[in-house]
């Protein structure tokens, strides 16, 4: 099992992914995927690393990626 897969079951035994998959629909998660360039994101998750730091800072450079980073950090604290 790899480390995301890892990182996923146990996001799941603790009841996160709904409220994750909360933050993704929410406005400002909408209006960060809009601003995604889709060929990066499909890079991205076909396991290409420079495409995901580049699709990070993409994200943490907006105001949107910046509200979604704190709430997610909150979420994984509690």
């Amino acid at each position: 099992m790899g480390k995301l897969e890892e990182l996923q079951r146990q996001l799941e035994r603790q009841g996160k992914t709904g409220r994750l998959a909360a933050l993704a629909g929410s406005e400002d998660g909408k209006r960060l995927e809009r601003q995604l360039d889709s060929a990066l994101l499909q890079r991205a998750q076909q396991g290409d690393g420079g495409a995901l730091r580049q699709l990070l800072t993409q994200v943490l450079a907006s105001g949107e990626g910046q509200r979604l980073a704190a709430q997610v950090r909150q979420l994984m604290e509690k």
